[in-house]
């Protein structure tokens, strides 16, 4: 599973995205970024699920974008590729070839957007068909309890409603998203849940204006390829221990003797 965040507002759209690329057994192949820009419009698009599908439908909705020179005419290729896609439904099922893609853009006949279209029903959406969504999409591993209490109080510092959230707060989201290292089963494939932590590689944000796409990273992780993702890679004194493998940080104290 990889994460992506997109909040809507009334002069931009943020998208926050991870890199990593990694297999069924949760092992890194790679750190890409993940937000297809148009190089002259304000037009973006990204994806979860298999590889193949998301990388060459962002690709090619990102160029024709460009070679038509019209937002409105990329969303239409969307709409194309959605029930194109819908066609290859029974092969996609045999190999486990599920995905999702998720657009973000600005143009006069539909203002500021975000549109997805998913191989399957469970996300709740209608199969192989574009998708206009509201002001928030998230695509991620869920916070627990009190990962999403501080979220709440990151909201009290910095409004969702301000364009400014991600930039603030992107990154701590998506640090908290990296430590889902259970994982469970999901639209994609059956053996997600082997995976363990997947969200990884570096912390993206892109931004559309009226004027364009602009994209940064805020972070980069120490993850390695070919390894699987350890968020606690860069923290010696954690260890591991009792069935839910939960993480307690081992200190010394004054006498030297290690407490936790």
């Amino acid at each position: 599973m990889t994460a992506f965040i997109a909040f809507k507002y009334e002069d931009c759209i943020q998208l926050l995205t991870d890199g990593a690329v990694y297999d069924h057994q949760g092992v890194l192949h790679r750190i890409m970024t993940k937000s297809f820009a148009s190089k002259a419009l304000p037009f973006v698009v990204t994806g979860r699920g298999n590889l193949h599908m998301v990388e060459g439908i962002c690709q090619a909705a990102s160029v024709f974008c460009d070679e038509r020179g019209s937002v409105d005419d990329a969303v239409g290729f969307l709409e194309v590729a959605a029930a194109r896609a819908g066609t290859r439904k029974t092969d996609l099922d045999k190999v486990f070839a599920h995905f999702e893609i998720v657009a973000c853009g600005y143009s006069e006949r539909l203002g500021f957007f975000t549109a997805m279209f998913v191989s399957n029903e469970m996300s709740g959406l209608p199969a192989f068909s574009l998708t206009m969504m509201g002001e928030q999409l998230v695509g991620a591993p869920d916070l627990n309890p009190s990962q999403q209490a501080e979220v709440v109080k990151m909201a009290s510092e910095t409004p969702m409603s301000d364009p400014a959230f991600l930039e603030r707060h992107g990154v701590a989201i998506m640090e908290m998203m990296r430590l889902d290292m259970e994982g469970t089963v999901n639209m994609f494939h059956p053996d997600a849940a082997k995976c363990g932590s997947v969200v990884g590689g570096k912390c993206t944000l892109a931004t559309v204006t009226k004027d364009g796409v602009t994209t940064r990273d805020l972070k980069r992780w120490d993850d390695a390829i070919g390894q699987r993702i350890n968020p606690f890679s860069s923290s010696p004194n954690v260890s591991i221990f009792g069935s839910k493998a939960r993480y307690l940080t081992v200190n010394e104290n004054h006498d030297g003797r290690k407490v936790i």
